[in-house]
């Protein structure tokens, strides 16, 4: 088997995979849920330390209904200038949750909390209030590049600030179990994050 790392799409399922997934046990997701896919939200929450997990098809997806549950129409969404939200999603946080993307300029494709606080605009009736930010971790963009739990604990507790409408912080995009081999703990990387896309592949 060949395995391509470019994208989680390019890479095909192994003989043993396919077989996996026609005898598994599958149900209605409308009437009575499928076990197979309750069983893996279930277990994704319980890794990431959430309250529940809900699966969807693909990360931009995902990314799209974070950040529609997290933001209000005519707020900010603070995140990496290079991050998948910024340049790979065809503008669907504007198109679909109204909000107004404020990338944020990193050295090495790492957000922190200094560079957030700088980010801020001061307080005007001329300009949106930010209402959450956007982690990316790993960074596509940056090579893969890891944040620290301790830097995006420094992030979260900037959204608790005031001058943010409401205070969210999400994780976008995550190849948690990369960043979580690289940390050494998969609930690491989602500790104090509202929101998480954890990607599988």
């Amino acid at each position: 088997m060949t395995i391509d790392l470019r994208s989680d799409t390019v890479t095909r399922p192994s003989p043993a995979m396919r077989q996996a997934m026609a005898e598994a046990e599958v149900g209605d997701d409308v009437l009575d849920g499928d076990p197979t896919t309750r069983r893996l939200e279930d277990t994704v929450a319980e890794l990431l330390g959430k309250d529940g997990a809900l699966f969807m098809p693909t990360g931009t997806m995902a990314n799209q209904s974070g950040v529609a549950l997290l933001t209000r129409p005519g707020t900010e969404l603070l995140l990496e200038a290079n991050a998948h939200l910024v340049h790979y999603e065809i503008a669907g946080v504007a198109a679909i949750s109204g909000v107004q993307i404020r990338p944020v300029a990193t050295p090495d494709g790492v957000l922190t909390a200094d560079l957030v606080r700088a980010a801020l605009r001061p307080d005007s009736p001329h300009v949106p209030r930010p209402s959450a930010i956007a982690l990316e971790n790993t960074h596509n963009a940056a090579g893969g590049r890891v944040m620290k739990p301790e830097v995006a604990a420094g992030i979260a507790a900037l959204a608790l600030l005031p001058s943010f409408a409401y205070a969210h912080v999400g994780i976008g995009q995550a190849g948690i179990t990369e960043a979580s081999g690289f940390l050494h703990g998969l609930a690491h990387p989602a500790s104090g994050l509202d929101h998480v896309c954890a990607m599988l592949a």
